[in-house]
């Protein structure tokens, strides 16, 4: 990365085989170069890693200093996932949708879960969003 600013952008990679040790190891000896977020999380992934880069040809290798990576998604704007103040429970919640502009779900999505954490992403799916809580229940009362 280059200049010293902050990074233009972001990418979000769910790693569905990650070593059940790597939260650890990172939190433990430091992220790599780029990463910025990582969380274990439930479903069909065991990790996400939120990461930062200024040029596309940067980040295979961000991705590699963490290990394979299942799927990428890049927000299609500057992203807002993991601006929040960090809390007891997290969710990543990956949305399909059958509009032809996810842009247009954003607000009512932001809306529903307290915060701008939402992107409109290139990927497996339209939109991430992140959501933030002290409680399952916290979690519960924004997402269902």
């Amino acid at each position: 990365m280059s200049n010293g600013a902050a990074p233009a952008n972001s990418a979000f990679v769910f790693f569905p085989d990650a070593d059940p040790g790597l939260i650890d190891q990172l939190r433990n000896g430091g992220m790599p170069p780029g990463v910025r977020y990582v969380a274990s999380v439930t479903g069909s992934s065991q990790v996400i890693a939120v990461l930062s880069y200024d040029e596309l040809i940067e980040l295979p290798a961000i991705i590699r200093s963490l290990s394979e990576g299942d799927s990428t998604a890049l927000p299609l704007r500057t992203s807002q996932i993991r601006k929040s103040e960090y809390r007891e429970k997290t969710a990543f919640i990956r949305i399909q949708t059958k509009v032809g502009d996810p842009e247009t779900l954003l607000a009512p999505i932001r809306e529903a879960i307290g915060s701008d954490e939402a992107d409109v992403v290139f990927g497996d799916f339209d939109i991430l969003a992140c959501v933030v809580g002290d409680s399952i229940e916290d979690l519960n009362t924004r997402v269902v």
